[in-house]
């Protein structure tokens, strides 16, 4: 029994040494570890494969070597995203699973419309969701979702709610 333990760790051992060493780099570069394929899973057919054009720069890296803060701030940058999962499936593909943002509200301001999302960014769109309420004036996004907070907390319904009208006064006191 001890003699069969001895040879397990002197096989991992050499295994260790095989794919450490300084000789091998030629397996850090080799096809079978370059990034091929890019899944993105969640948004519209058309919505992915926007975004999955935006990865197009990381094609043929290392599948080691790419970047996840690049990757983060790509996926960060995307309005319709609520949260996602980066999944690297070795030796050549990564998959991206995404959880699309809830439209909560309707806004217009410089003659665009805009979904408020649940992710708390302004989305830009092409029509007015006629079931959602209606926010005019400019308020920040986190000003909003207080008085969301607020009104979820009452007795009033959310959804009940056509219409929020937000005034700004600026006082220069000179």
């Amino acid at each position: 029994m001890r003699h069969s333990i001895n040879k397990k760790i002197f096989l991992y051992f050499l295994i260790l040494i095989l794919f450490a060493s300084i000789n091998n780099k030629n397996f850090l570069n080799s096809k079978i570890l370059k990034l091929k394929d890019f899944s993105v899973f969640g948004l519209s057919e058309e919505e992915n494969y926007d975004l999955k054009s935006k990865f197009i720069n990381f094609e043929n890296q290392n599948i080691f070597f790419v970047d996840s803060h690049e990757i983060k701030k790509i996926l960060d940058s995307d309005n319709l995203i609520e949260t996602y999962n980066v999944l690297k499936i070795y030796p050549s593909k990564i998959n991206i699973q995404i959880k699309k943002t809830k439209f909560i509200a309707n806004t217009s301001f410089d003659s665009k419309n805009f979904f408020i999302g649940s992710n708390k960014k302004y989305i830009q769109s092409d029509f007015i969701n006629p079931e959602l309420p209606f926010i005019f004036g400019r308020p920040s996004v986190e000003n909003f979702f207080e008085i969301k907070k607020k009104i979820e907390l009452s007795s009033f319904n959310f959804s009940d709610i056509k219409e929020f009208h937000f005034l700004n006064y600026y006082i220069n006191i000179s």
